[in-house]
């Protein structure tokens, strides 16, 4: 006898109100309890009103409960009906790129590389260790670490070793040569661009990628 697990109950879908609708029924909702509130402090509005004067007693009454009455009504419905509609699992992520601008960061940038070797990104990953001409042993550590740690399937991690600073901007820039100079499968560990011209002059097929992100290794 074959024997079947029994199949989990599906949860009913979720209604899903649009934002404007939510609007205003919690407005409408705040409105009725605004004036609900007037009909009922009407005897202490006459009461107060007689011991000092009735722009007092009104004044006084609207911010002490009108107003309060109306924002906690509005903020009660629109919790109540903030129902949103249950994320959609996509079929597959675009490529990122991500750059990492360093300079005189072999201190910090093992930690941001084990950062993204944590990351659990699913589809293709381009990860560019910027080395912006520093004087320590940033472009090594770097390169040992890339070697050492176990990034996602996916991912290919290399540095791009600069001869010259030119700041944060300018490899950043100048990084998008380096990303066109290569096909994914001539990707090596470790490349020194000696300028902007001889970056063009090694440029082939572009690898596509649909977004980047820039980053800094912590100092």
């Amino acid at each position: 006898m074959t024997s079947h697990a029994a199949a989990s109950p599906r949860a009913p879908p979720r209604i899903y109100i649009p934002v404007r609708a939510k609007f205003g029924i919690a407005a409408f909702a705040a409105l009725c309890w605004m004036l609900f509130s007037v009909l009922v402090s009407r005897p202490w509005l006459d009461s107060l009103a007689a011991e000092t004067h009735w722009l007092f007693a009104l004044f006084a009454i609207t911010f002490i409960a009108y107003v309060p009455g109306f924002m906690n009504t509005f903020l009660t419905v629109s919790l109540l009906l903030d129902r949103r509609p249950e994320r959609k699992q996509p079929e597959a992520y675009p490529g990122v790129t991500v750059l990492i601008a360093a300079y005189q960061e072999e201190a910090a940038i093992v930690g941001t590389l084990e950062s993204i070797a944590r990351d659990s990104y699913p589809d293709p990953l381009e990860v560019l260790v910027l080395n912006d001409g520093s004087t320590d042993g940033t472009a090594d550590v770097a390169a040992n670490a890339i070697e050492r740690l176990a990034f996602p399937r996916d991912a290919q991690v290399r540095v791009v070793d600069f001869e010259v600073n030119r700041g944060k901007s300018a490899v950043s820039a100048l990084s998008r040569l380096v990303e066109l100079s290569f096909r994914p499968a001539e990707y090596p560990r470790r490349w020194r661009a000696q300028s902007s011209s001889a970056t063009a002059a090694k440029t082939s097929s572009p690898v596509p990628r649909s977004g980047t992100i820039s980053t800094e290794s912590p100092r």
